[in-house]
């Protein structure tokens, strides 16, 4: 800036009134202060806009040592036309430094004139004044958003840039935004921001930054504004422009599987290429448990027919045989009971001490032409033509309890072994039908855990809101539920789920299962919610399943089943299960297998486990040569089941694997929502389609997936924000505003998971609340009226009112009424 001639006279003027005071120095005619020598502290020459203001001060040393002078009184004068300025002090005494200030408030008019300091013994100093600087102005900042998006901003940082201007239209490296004079924030889009004290005709470059709940960066606006006018507002609009909605990340996964088609009855005990078909296997562990009877008739049949084994001549013996033992069992047991089968009632009850048994068996080379049977009250012969009626039965009130079956008709047979199982098995195993269904639930619906990680997205510069997606399907963990010997009440949920998390391939742990996947999300119209349209392209998954069967029956169901620990088989379910003595005794009683009497055999007969120290099990069998054989027939189908299905386990992943793609049809949910609508994707719901491949097998398959966003990148490392222990955990890594709060398990809805989430109400961890919105962590403790707050130790815990960390703190999940036990800081 040019300075006026006025300038000129005033230096002139500085210099004469130094000349005259140097000069005129005269000792004081009474005794003076110590003299002093007063300095101007920073500028002598002021420059200042209108109304604007500046602080002046000036130095006080003794001349003796130049050490600095306290408390003495320094005066400012205003002299000259000040025009409206005005000193905020006009006496100021100095402090142990020896600094004495006030403030200059310049008018609305331009001045130029002096402030004179002074004090006693001291020569005179003095400021020059100019009211002549650029006028100040202010710069009010709005934000324009596009009507038709829903966008929830968390913060708009918004900064000016002193000139020289940059130029916004190429300008995209926000990471190095230009050095900027000054920085306002902005909770809201709807609020604008003030920068005021600027000078006239200076100009500015505008940046915005717009801020997600989650802190990513949603939104960029660039602007050049007008120079600005002194003692004026210039108002300026910067448009916001939208960040492309961000897909990638880590989503944490629940998927779940029906896989009932895949275990429908094989075509044929070998697959194409002669193998033992592994559906076929697979269907025959469940055959057991679902129907024991049938499978001891179809699988011993199938088996002998297979093996080549010389049991086979035992076969059509063996079911004639079984046949009887269950139609004695039958009699034993239901005498004066419904008939179970054809659920008839009896016409009388059957004196314990008469009741015998009748059955009358005609064959052709092993095949059966008729079998009848009675259960009747016998003292003598039997008419076999004329069952039940005999002079000698217990009348003709027990024909009804006579049948005759045609020739291959044997299904009355086959029940009659499931009544067998009934009657001798242990009272602990309970239904058997419920120990089938049970294992036919867990390896049928698959429940698994995982992440969904997105690793790419890119938007289609021709087609806005539509989007290319890359990334990899990640399974870790399994879920299983087995209710049996557990007593669960009708009323708890919960019970006998157990989750399993995935591992290496030894030691009996269940192997993850991996895919990488390809896709589109495309915008959609959806009232209320930031949504896309999601499409994920059929991919494979190298999942073993027959090992996740194998995992599930020797880890859950057949230790359970036989209260045997260690390394437990389905032979050892099957000799456990089945009461092997009596059917061996009775088998051996039969005159075509020895005619050893049933009295005689079963004291003598003793079939134990015997664990072996490798925790596996060898059966010690003591019932006589003929029996033992005929009890090495329902052991052998053990055994080839064990070997078969073991073999699924350490098949390789080139015939065992998993196809999936989203189900296409029209009434499929496949969205990809932006549910706190901050352009990040945090929540995904799905339907699937795919078949599910076991050795040269292969059934279609459905389910379901449901994710929710997990990892917050934060400046430093990516941050899991469902893993968090504590408050404090969740503002270092994300930021103000959030807290540790509790969310429904994806993978079980009965077990919780902490995730770092933006506060619900205002009250802070140990404050008095009535209900859960009151609480900044949704959760207001009902035994103590207080607000919940996450923890891992007491040190967690900073409210005074709740300082120990407390782990037995129960939540309930409002959705499915159930508890879950978690930790929290409340008083001792």
């Amino acid at each position: 800036m040019k300075y006026s001639k006025w300038w000129g006279v005033a230096l002139a003027a500085l210099l004469t009134l130094t000349s005259v005071n140097c000069s005129q120095e005269a000792t004081p005619e009474n005794e003076e202060p110590e003299p002093i020598t007063l300095e101007i502290v920073g500028d002598q020459t002021i420059m200042l806009g209108f109304k604007e203001t500046r602080t002046i001060s000036v130095r006080a040393r003794y001349k003796s040592d130049g050490s600095p002078v306290s408390d003495r009184k320094v005066s400012f004068l205003i002299t000259g036309a000040a025009n409206g300025a005005t000193l905020s002090e006009q006496e100021v005494y100095t402090d142990d430094a020896g600094n004495a200030a006030t403030d200059i408030k310049a008018g609305e008019v331009k001045a130029q004139f002096f402030v004179k300091a002074s004090s006693s013994n001291a020569k005179e100093v003095q400021f020059a004044i100019d009211v002549n600087g650029a006028d100040i102005g202010s710069l009010r900042v709005y934000y324009g958003v596009p009507d038709k998006v829903s966008i929830n901003f968390s913060k708009l940082s918004t900064r000016i840039h002193p000139e020289p201007l940059f130029d916004c239209a190429n300008f995209n490296d926000w990471s190095t935004l230009p050095e900027s004079q000054a920085t306002q924030d902005s909770l809201s889009a709807s609020i604008p921001v003030l920068f005021p004290d600027l000078h006239e005709g200076d100009r500015f470059t505008i940046s915005v930054i717009g801020y997600g709940p989650e802190g990513n960066e949603i939104a960029h606006g660039c602007k050049q504004s007008a120079a600005i006018i002194g003692r004026k507002i210039i108002d300026e609009s910067v448009d916001l422009t939208l960040l492309p909605t961000s897909f990638t990340g880590t989503y944490q996964m629940a998927t779940k599987l029906d896989l009932l088609s895949v275990f429908k009855e094989a075509d044929s005990w070998r697959d194409e290429n002669g193998n033992v078909s592994a559906v076929y296997i697979v269907r025959q562990v469940l055959n057991f448990f679902e129907n024991p009877g049938k499978w001891i008739f179809d699988f011993a049949a199938s088996f002998a027919e297979n093996s080549g084994n010389t049991i086979v001549q035992y076969i059509p013996s063996f079911v004639d045989a079984a046949a009887g033992i269950g139609a004695q069992a039958f009699c034993t047991k239901h005498d004066g009971q419904p008939d179970p089968i054809n659920n008839e009632e009896p016409d009388g009850d059957m004196n314990s001490d008469t009741k015998m048994f009748y059955w009358d068996y005609r064959s052709t080379s092993g095949n059966h032409e008729t079998i009848r049977y009675s259960c009747s009250c016998m003292t003598g012969a039997v008419d076999a033509a004329n069952c039940g009626t005999n002079a000698n039965t217990c009348g003709p009130e027990h024909n009804d309890n006579c049948s005759t079956y045609a020739k291959g008709d044997s299904i009355k047979a086959r029940e009659f072994i499931n009544i067998l199982v009934f009657g001798y098995s242990p009272s602990w195993v309970g239904s058997i039908f419920e120990v089938g269904n049970s294992i036919s639930a867990m390896v049928q619906n698959l429940v698994v855990g995982g992440e969904f990680e997105i690793t790419k997205s890119q938007e289609d510069p021709a087609k806005a809101g539509n989007y290319t997606l890359e990334g990899e399907e990640r399974w870790n963990s399994y879920m299983f539920t087995w209710t049996l010997g557990k007593n669960c009440s009708p009323n708890d949920k919960c019970c006998g789920e157990t989750v399993f998390g995935a591992g290496n391939s030894v030691n009996n742990k269940l192997d993850a299962a991996s895919g990488k996947f390809t896709g589109r999300a495309k915008a959609a119209t959806i009232t209320g919610q930031s949504a896309y349209e999601l499409v994920i392209d059929e991919h494979v998954l190298s999942l073993n399943y027959g090992k996740i069967i194998m995992y599930v029956l020797k880890n859950v169901a057949f230790p359970a089943i036989t209260k045997m620990d260690g390394v437990v088989t389905f032979n050892d379910v099957l000799m456990k299960l089945i009461p092997v003595e009596n059917v061996a005794c009775w088998l051996g009683s039969l005159s075509f297998f020895g005619g050893v009497a049933y009295d005689t055999c079963m004291p003598t007969c003793h079939i134990n486990p015997v664990k072996q120290p490798d925790g596996s099990y060898i059966w010690d069998l003591n019932c006589g040569s003929i029996a033992n054989t005929v009890v090495q027939l329902i052991k052998a189908g053990g055994d080839v089941i064990d070997d078969k299905v073991n073999s699924l386990s350490v098949s390789g992943t080139e015939n065992y694997n998993l196809k999936l793609q989203t189900n296409d049809t029209k009434s499929a949910t496949n969205l990809l929502i932006d549910t706190n609508q901050d352009l990040q994707a945090d929540h995904l719901a799905i339907d699937l389609q795919g078949n599910i491949y076991l050795g040269q097998n292969s059934a279609s398959i459905k389910g379901t997936m449901e994710a929710e966003f997990a990892r917050v990148i934060t400046p430093n490392d990516p941050f899991d924000r469902t893993t968090c222990h504590s408050d404090k955990q969740c503002v270092d890594a994300i930021g103000e505003g959030r807290t540790c709060q509790i969310r429904e398990g994806l993978v079980s809805k009965c077990a919780e998971r902490m995730i770092c989430a933006l506060n619900v109400g205002s009250y802070v961890a140990g404050a008095a609340c009535m209900n859960n919105e009151d609480c900044q962590s949704g959760f207001c403790m009902q035994d103590t009226k207080t607000c919940y707050s996450a923890c891992s130790a007491s040190s967690d815990c900073t409210a005074a009112s709740a300082p120990v960390c407390n782990s037995n703190v129960s939540y309930t999940f409002k959705n499915d009424n159930v508890n879950a036990i978690v930790s929290g800081c409340k008083a001792n």
